[in-house]
């Protein structure tokens, strides 16, 4: 959708171009929140990272100030000096996760001090735990359930190249391509990552004491220690130390990274929401950097939407631990706010898939095809053949794991006989309260994301614009300067030789 409409407003605009202004409006702002709160939490990750060197105590707040800097830094110069610079910064996450999957697949192998480990430890503890102490299968299941939530908020981003499409040269060609190969390199990545993870320590496994794993309870809530490879590492033996360090390092700067890109993502949110009408107009405020390139273009910052959000990322102060790796109120409080952000995400993925689905059945309606057959030949060049199968697909799994991610709450059989309670009596045998936290922080964004689409509707009066009233000539990129290039310039050929074509696979 972007790649036909580079200039619709990103997934705000096609939302109430091709559903509802309402849904627009929602799904924008759910999308704001998650970027908004996730920039704080990726500088509040690279700073308790820094403990790990064990840095003066005096020193804490000037690590979030200076991962701040950082941020601002590379998103003050546009859309394309941040792509030059983070394609750097992805370059070496991408080195990253593939000398840990080598380095790991050689620890397994002997090359630490453990010996040889191969699939042990899929048979001892066995490769699934027990979620939440619930014995039996159940207990199997809601684990291997629970990780559906983890692997979507690792896939949180992809939409970006769409979210872009109106500062990218040739979008109609490139999005599809970037988005395509970007999907491709993340899974083959994180199924690789993943399964050398699992074959290296166990999933019971806490501190280390003479190279083997204890007590998961005696463990302090440092974030290596989340960190299987890490972990693995510190198992290898010493002779491992100067590569734990190293890692940690680039783990630093991944982190600084993806705070650097939600930045960039929630600025244009705010920018899109504003051009749309669904915030106020001066988020829509740009400054045009620099000179005129080729294209007689300029580089266009969405200045008042950046800075908005920069006063959100300095929730990471709420993250600073001085002198300690156990998290303290600020952060626990943080932790709630943070921990919405995904069911935040999710609900803006089915806001975007939503559309989706409308916009097909809109281009497959008599009326539509034969009143703008031209712009339908357009759209349908880049369209998938397996759509819309794979949109109701991912719709299904989107909303089953917003839905159910969090009822293993209502099966843990320790709170037996306890109830729910809003105020709590001295004494009273009650729900815990982490739990209350918990089940709160899981499933109160959807009551927030119907209240934001009703309220619009109420206040707005909108309604949802039917498959036959669709308009698919407004904003629609079929123009002579947004054809797929002949000149063959235009497009990057493809490398003939092998190790060409795994760099291509790799960054092109």
């Amino acid at each position: 959708m972007s790649a036909a409409y580079p200039e619709g407003g990103g997934p705000i605009g096609l939302a109430d171009q091709f559903v509802d202004p309402a849904l627009g409006f929602a799904t924008g702002w759910n999308a704001w929140y998650h970027w908004s709160i996730t920039i704080p939490a990726q500088i509040a990750a690279a700073t308790a990272l820094v403990n790990y060197w064990n840095p003066p105590a005096k020193l804490a707040g000037f690590w979030p100030t200076l991962f701040l800097i950082f941020v601002i830094g590379i998103n003050l110069g546009g859309a394309k000096r941040y792509g030059e610079i983070e394609f750097v910064f992805s370059l070496i996450k991408i080195m990253t996760v593939i000398a840990l999957v080598i380095l790991g697949i050689a620890i397994n192998m002997g090359a630490g001090d453990g010996g040889f480990i191969g699939f042990k430890y899929w048979v001892n503890p066995g490769p699934f735990s027990h979620y939440m102490n619930i014995k039996g299968a159940a207990g199997q299941f809601l684990g291997f359930w629970a990780v559906f939530m983890q692997a979507a908020f690792a896939y949180f981003g992809c939409e970006i190249t769409g979210i872009v499409a109106s500062e990218v040269k040739n979008a109609h060609w490139a999005v599809p391509r970037a988005s395509k190969n970007t999907v491709v390199r993340l899974t083959v990545l994180y199924l690789s990552a993943m399964f050398v993870a699992g074959i290296l320590i166990p999933y019971n496994c806490g501190i280390i004491l003479d190279g083997k794993c204890t007590d998961p309870a005696k463990g302090d809530d440092a974030p290596w220690r989340g960190s299987p490879f890490l972990v693995a590492l510190e198992m290898a033996g010493a002779k491992f130390t100067w590569v734990r360090h190293f890692f940690v390092g680039c783990f630093v700067l991944s982190a600084a990274s993806a705070a650097s890109a939600e930045t960039f993502i929630s600025s244009r949110y705010l920018y899109y929401m504003a051009r749309s009408g669904h915030a106020p107009r001066f988020f829509g405020s740009v400054y045009r950097l620099g000179r005129k390139d080729r294209n007689n273009q300029r580089a266009n910052i969405p200045w008042v939407g950046l800075a908005f959000t920069v006063l959100f990322a300095s929730l990471s102060y709420m993250s600073i631990r001085p002198g300690t790796n156990k998290a303290l109120r600020p952060e626990l409080a943080f932790d709630w706010i943070a921990s919405m952000t995904t069911a935040a995400s999710l609900q803006s993925w089915i806001g975007m898939l939503f559309t989706y689905v409308r916009f097909y059945h809109g281009t497959q309606h008599p009326r539509n095809r034969l009143t703008y057959r031209r712009q339908v030949e357009h759209i349908e060049k880049n369209r998938n053949k397996y759509q819309p199968w794979l949109a109701y697909y991912a719709l299904f799994f989107c909303s089953s794991i917003l839905l159910f991610h969090g009822w293993s709450l209502f099966r843990q059989p320790a709170l037996d006989n306890k109830k729910w309670v809003v105020y709590e009596k001295p004494g009273e045998d009650v729900f815990p309260r982490k739990q209350v936290a918990v089940f709160v922080t899981t499933y109160l964004p959807m009551p927030v994301f119907l209240l934001l689409v009703f309220g619009y509707k109420l206040i707005n009066q909108s309604r949802m614009v039917s498959t036959h009233e669709m308009r698919f000539d407004l904003g629609c990129g079929l123009d002579s300067a947004r054809d797929p290039p002949n000149d063959p310039t235009g497009v990057e050929a493809r490398p003939e030789t092998r190790w060409g074509r795994i760099w291509w696979f790799l960054v092109a």
